[in-house]
């Protein structure tokens, strides 16, 4: 069927890209998807709690926060609606100027903790001399060089060990390019804000490869009409036929359903939730033409629609598979949500 030939590889780009309380086993009202503080909660909740339902185990088990109980998120930082160049750079700019000051907060918790658990002992100052200022970064890398994985904490605190290790060693390369870029964009140098040139530049090319990227999967509108808002909003709306194709075939991702450590399924904006490493889209074939196409977008929306005017509008609302990539604080993630469930893919355990 010409169908289903031409729509596996549209289905195969969608599959690549994918105080908040999220009330486990319950509906809670939740900000939308364009929301990172809603996200930064919902992974979290995913990694730290999420047991598969089959398997009756911890989608993360080497992962806690027992001793941190939370972890800090953005304020405020939104992804535009309507995006635009211009939109683009002013979320871009917000969210170097939050992430670093995320990451910051994170590292002082877990230094007071390490501390308090005989885990770190900051060393003395020079006789005669004020302590340095702390490098909290700087910090992170010491207590990773300290503790490389595998090392036992000396004191029979090796939970507590083993928990703020499984956080920080996330952290240092993504930190310093936030830093980076945080100071740069700071600086208010427009022609010099991005690695030396303009970041209207730079979004100008992640667009155009947007665009190149969309192209390879222009099937003709027989199939799908396509549209790029900015440089990291990409529209696919879809005939009915080819719609129905990738809604069907959702059940191929490889994700688990999840269910809190009670035993109550996990549910968000009123849908069942589902997990899996990242890892399991390599089975799909799709995850090396994500990384190689949009890996540079700090957030990005694929949405697919139903372009049928013959039913009514909030049908066509509801008739919506959307696919998110966020880099958040613990790494990058991608949610796919439908009518009737939202997919968490999260980062995998080292090995």
């Amino acid at each position: 069927m010409r169908t289903r030939s031409v729509v596996a590889p549209v289905l195969s780009l969608a599959l690549a890209c994918v105080p908040l309380a999220l009330a486990l086993g319950e509906d809670a009202k939740e900000p939308d998807m364009d929301d990172l503080a809603g996200l930064e909660t919902l992974a979290v909740k995913v990694e730290v709690e999420g047991v598969m339902k089959d398997e009756l185990k911890r989608l993360r088990e080497d992962l806690s926060l027992d001793l941190l109980k939370e972890l800090p998120k953005p304020e405020g930082l939104v992804f535009p609606v309507k995006a635009t160049i211009k939109s683009d750079a002013e979320f871009t700019r917000k969210y170097y100027e939050q992430y670093d000051s995320v990451f910051e907060r994170l590292s002082r918790t877990v230094h007071q903790l390490a501390k308090e658990n005989n885990l770190w002992k900051d060393p003395a100052p020079p006789k005669g001399k004020a302590a340095p200022p702390d490098d909290d970064l700087q910090w992170v890398k010491d207590f990773l060089k300290k503790y490389p994985a595998g090392k036992k904490a000396p004191n029979k605190k090796s939970s507590a060990l083993e928990e703020l290790h499984a956080i920080l060693m996330r952290l240092p390369e993504r930190w310093e390019k936030a830093r980076a870029h945080a100071k740069e964009l700071a600086a208010k140098k427009p022609d010099k804000d991005w690695n030396g040139k303009s970041l209207e530049k730079e979004l100008d090319a992640r667009a155009d490869k947007a665009k190149a990227f969309m192209k390879q999967y222009d099937f003709g509108p027989q199939i799908a009409k396509q549209r790029l808002e900015g440089s990291a909003k990409l529209y696919f709306d879809l005939t009915k036929d080819a719609y129905d194709y990738v809604k069907s075939s959702l059940g191929i991702l490889n994700a688990k359903q999840l269910m809190d450590p009670k035993g109550k399924l996990i549910r968000w904006r009123s849908k069942q939730v589902f997990g899996a490493p990242r890892s399991k889209l390599k089975a799909l074939g799709v995850n090396k033409t994500l990384s190689d196409n949009l890996s540079e977008h700090e957030f990005f929306v694929i949405q697919y629609a139903l372009a049928d005017n013959s039913i009514g509008e909030e049908a066509r609302e509801k008739a919506l598979i959307r696919l998110t990539g966020a880099q958040l604080l613990t790494g990058l993630y991608y949610f796919i949500e439908a009518e009737d469930r939202i997919i968490v893919y999260v980062p995998d355990a080292p090995e």
